[in-house]
């Protein structure tokens, strides 16, 4: 067996993991002292004291470890973990949080009682039943049970969320709790991604169950409405879904955007609204104003308002309404319509750092494949052109570097910026990218402008191939 550490995450949650630099979760949760999913975040955000939980394939127990915390002495969660090794392994970090509301269960859930084989991945969260492959020597004989099997042994009246992260057997987990999905009304966040394919029939299963489905807006940690027609973002692993209570009470707190104001709706009040607040406000009270990096800059942006594009000041004000208004049906609105505008834009004219706003407002939206496309242009243009156009407002790409002032190396500062927005939105880890952006993260130290995670990148890459060197 392999040796382990253990790390600390940002919530102060020790997670037990093998100590190997070839393992996702023990690699990404060095790098990024967190799971890479935007997901947690906003779980995080909405689980309260003395709710009762379910993980389905909580692996080493990032999500399991961190709701414990969240949901306190009197919460409980439960969390289902078919491979012994890895059950062990969870098991020794609830012993080091002293948690004791947490019940492990070393079994698999499906649409049946019995038992299966588990197919052995060497990254564990890739684990997956596989009743077909009995001769296989990289597999292991778990017990299979079902969600309403379990609301009857552990007696479950109530129960607030549950994760589903289950390679493939998904669709069968919901046939096996029809009755613990009719009886109880969870939030549901579902894995819709196996391998490079997505299975959007779950999104049908749980809609013939009356659960609506959802996707998470990162940049506003809100629920949106996911339509069956969309385009799904390339990098979507996950989507949420509840019933109309559930998705009532989520949004009464802020959470949750429902159908109505549509703003495709053209006779739409949300519509007229967003109109009025595109052009009502003031550039001088934009917020990138008040920024470290602004300071060298807005004076000539002031001088010459008159001359910047209409769409590019409606973008700017909708984002700007994005992030101060507190209903959260006019942050989504107002951010989508920011997007909208922007992309038109950029359609037309991708000059000065225009991507770097689509980018930022593409990213928040949860449309990563777009922000990786425009940053790959805007990096690739200056290099070619060995320039950065300054001359109209932006936005940087994330607001990890809003707080930073540039001093007096504002061009070095903003190459920094794009380049760690690609590198951070491209991969979900340097554990993906492998070698391939050594050069990048190099680039990005030489600009004297970067934070942690990137030397924690570099240290990774180098350790991790340094016989390869």
């Amino acid at each position: 067996m392999i040796p382990l550490k253990i790390i600390t995450l940002i919530d102060g949650v020790k997670v037990y993991l093998p100590d190997s630099l070839n393992l996702i979760s023990s690699y990404v949760l060095e790098e990024q002292l967190d799971w890479f999913e935007d997901e947690i975040k906003f779980i995080r955000k909405i689980i309260q004291k003395n709710q009762h939980i379910i993980d389905i394939g909580a692996n080493y127990g990032v999500y399991t470890l961190s709701l414990a915390n969240l949901v306190g002495n009197y919460g409980k969660v439960y969390a289902f973990e078919p491979s012994n090794e890895t059950a062990e392994i969870l098991l020794k970090s609830l012993q080091i949080n002293c948690f004791k509301n947490i019940v492990v269960e070393k079994k698999a859930l499906s649409k049946e009682i019995g038992v299966a084989n588990l197919s052995l991945n060497k990254n564990s969260e890739l684990n997956s039943l596989e009743r077909n492959n009995l001769d296989s020597e990289l597999t292991e004989l778990v017990k299979i049970t079902t969600l309403d099997e379990s609301m009857k042994l552990f007696q479950w009246k109530k129960i607030d969320f549950i994760k589903i992260d289950a390679e493939g057997e998904e669709e069968n987990i919901i046939q096996g709790g029809l009755k613990f999905f009719t009886l109880n009304s969870p939030l549901v966040m579902f894995e819709i991604k196996v391998g490079n394919k997505f299975n959007l029939k779950i999104i049908d299963k749980f809609d013939s169950l009356k659960y609506k489905t959802f996707k998470l807006i990162p940049g506003l940690n809100i629920l949106a409405p996911f339509k069956k027609n969309e385009v799904i973002d390339a990098y979507s692993l996950n989507l949420f879904c509840c019933k109309p209570d559930r998705s009532n009470l989520l949004r009464e707190q802020g959470y949750l955007v429902n159908d109505e104001d549509d703003y495709s709706d053209e006779n739409s009040p949300l519509k007229y609204s967003l109109e009025i607040k595109a052009r009502q406000i003031s550039f001088n009270s934009q917020y990138i104003l008040r920024l470290p990096y602004t300071k060298y800059l807005q004076e000539e942006w002031l001088l010459n308002l008159s001359k910047f594009d209409p769409l590019l000041m409606k973008s700017l004000n909708l984002y700007y309404f994005s992030k101060n208004t507190l209903i959260a049906k006019e942050k989504y609105h107002c951010l989508l319509q920011a997007y909208n505008y922007m992309h038109s834009l950029c359609k037309l004219n991708c000059s000065n750092l225009r991507l770097s706003t689509l980018a930022r407002i593409a990213i928040e939206l949860g449309n990563r494949a777009e922000a990786v496309r425009a940053l790959n242009i805007l990096t690739k243009n200056i290099m070619i052109n060995k320039k950065i156009e300054i001359s109209e407002p932006f936005l940087l790409p994330s607001d990890d570097f809003e707080n930073i002032n540039p001093k007096n190396n504002i061009l070095n500062f903003i190459w920094s910026s794009l380049l760690t927005s690609l590198e951070k939105t491209e991969y979900f880890s340097s554990y993906y990218s492998g070698k391939s952006t050594q050069g990048r993260i190099d680039a990005i130290i030489k600009t004297d402008f970067y934070n942690d995670e990137i030397i924690r990148r570099r240290d990774l890459i180098l350790k991790r191939y340094e016989n390869l060197f």
